[in-house]
């Protein structure tokens, strides 16, 4: 969120004032969804992504307010700790080399971004968790000191108490109690957005949510939290059990965690959306500012909704709609679940299956969720998170009543021709496609994603160093590998 926050804790008039504001922007937005030419036409790219900062030790830097200040580059922001950053990709037609360029601008953003850590004998690094992040690092004293951070953070705490417990893993679960929005910090994601068409949005969203789980699991890439191995994608339960929020025991029903994977197929489109996150989720940051959406219609202009958006913003569901001013007003969904690295051109290959299987399957979406409950596609994410590569999951089946249920890399294999024909259809180039398909198809074949790198050449290690020893030259490794950018398919195991 690139918000001006100019106060860090608010009265109950704030909130009061807040909730009003954002139940009447859902009724502008139902009107706007109807107005002439509202939504594009077609398809575009979009996001953004988070990096660590690490030292000589590889251990975390918490450096990056002196490294943006070198870098001096708009497109680059500050991380929710001190030692991440965050790149912001420009949005993109969906159409030719748009993969090559993307990966293009993320190069020179990482590239301008390493010139200025050098000069400080530190590192930039895209990795979904870092393995040498220790819990000391976790803590208020390494947030990100600005206005909006302190007031998420006191705004979670209204919600959920001064502190919670974690326990992510299940033979040997990692377990400790927490009482900071720190830990969110450990997470670097790759943000991808898919502004969509409102005529195409309910079956883009549908098919995003159905195929989800299969690119999770293709592209895991965060094995470990406190030199602990847990999940394939660790920060998928990092990330909601850090989250959770305190329920009264006189509350006759449960509500959702605020990070989720949704409430259930979409049925009419996206207004739906914002107005189930309105009515489930309180406010965190009651922002109002000073234009109300009417005054803005008056005036003959497109309404900007920014309590709503501020409000959609803070609930982290991983697939997400969010509003935009652009082409008129559109909507993008935001897929949140994708990990930072390990390579760019593996980050690209991911969002090329992504994109290319939701386009590819968005006609035929109708029908594979008929016999299919939402429940399958949520537990789908979760078992992809959990066991990656190896995950076994269930997939519809038009030719029988049941779903059946398939290993994901095998799952995976059979769609890819689909993910190239929905590539086509967005206009990209064959060779383009190809390229980075191929990717995906070698990771299948090799049995590898960055997280079972990370485990496997870990595991080498250990057989003549300790822990410590072992995980600074694992990550030694990585670091040449990405830096290189090689996919990690092409990755050798010592």
């Amino acid at each position: 969120m690139n918000i001006q926050v100019l106060q860090e804790s608010y009265t109950e008039q704030d909130y009061s004032k807040y909730q009003e504001r954002i139940r009447e922007q859902l009724n502008v937005l139902s009107d706007l969804i109807r107005m002439p030419g509202f939504g594009g036409d077609n398809y575009r790219f979009g996001g953004d992504i988070s990096v660590y900062l690490v030292d000589s030790d590889l251990d975390v830097s918490c450096d990056n307010l002196s490294i943006l200040s070198q870098c001096g580059d708009p497109r680059i922001h500050l991380g929710a700790n001190k030692y991440q950053l965050r790149y912001q990709l420009s949005s993109i037609a969906t159409s030719g080399a748009a993969f090559d360029a993307v990966a293009e601008e993320l190069g020179e953003l990482h590239q301008l971004t390493d010139d200025a850590c050098r000069g400080r004998h530190l590192n930039v690094l895209p990795i979904g968790i870092l393995p040498t992040l220790r819990r000391a690092d976790i803590t208020s004293n390494n947030m990100t000191d600005t206005s909006l951070q302190k007031a998420l953070r006191g705004g979670l705490q209204r919600l959920r108490g001064e502190s919670y417990r974690l326990q992510i893993g299940d033979a040997v679960p990692l377990e400790f109690t927490c009482n900071d929005i720190t830990l969110e910090g450990a997470n670097s994601a790759f943000n991808f957005h898919l502004k969509t068409p409102l005529k195409c949005f309910v079956n883009t969203w549908n098919v995003l949510q159905l195929i989800t789980p299969i690119v999770l699991g293709c592209s895991s890439n965060s094995p470990c939290l406190f030199c602990q191995r847990l999940w394939d994608e660790t920060r998928v339960a990092l990330f909601m059990q850090a989250h959770k929020q305190q329920t009264s025991p006189k509350q006759l029903w449960q509500k959702p965690a605020r990070v989720n994977y949704g409430q259930g197929w979409l049925r009419n489109g996206p207004w739906e959306l914002f107005c189930e996150n309105v009515a489930l989720f309180d406010p965190i940051l009651p922002i109002v500012y000073p234009k109300d959406a009417y005054d803005s219609i008056t005036a003959g202009e497109l309404p900007t909704l920014d309590e709503l958006q501020l409000h959609q913003s803070t609930v982290w569901t991983w697939n997400r709609a969010l509003f935009d001013t652009a082409m008129n007003g559109s909507f993008d969904i935001e897929s949140r679940c994708l990990p930072s690295g390990p390579s760019i051109k593996d980050m690209m290959a991911n969002i090329a299956f992504m994109a290319g299987l939701t386009i590819g399957l968005s006609n035929k979406v109708s029908a594979l969720i008929a016999a299919f409950p939402f429940s399958y596609a949520r537990d789908n994410f979760y078992r992809a998170a959990q066991y990656g590569l190896h995950a076994e999951l269930l997939w519809p089946d038009t030719h029988s009543a049941h779903p059946r249920q398939y290993k994901l890399s095998e799952l995976a294999s059979e769609l890819l021709p689909m993910a190239e024909q929905g590539l086509n259809i967005l206009g990209l180039e064959a060779n383009q496609s190809r390229q980075y398909l191929d990717i995906i198809q070698r990771r299948i074949d090799k049995q590898i994603t960055g997280a079972i790198w990370q485990s496997d050449t870990m595991n080498y290690y250990l057989k003549s160093y300790d822990h410590k020893q072992a995980q600074k030259r694992m990550l030694q490794d990585y670091m040449s590998n990405s830096y290189e950018n090689k996919p990690v398919s092409d990755w050798a195991t010592p």
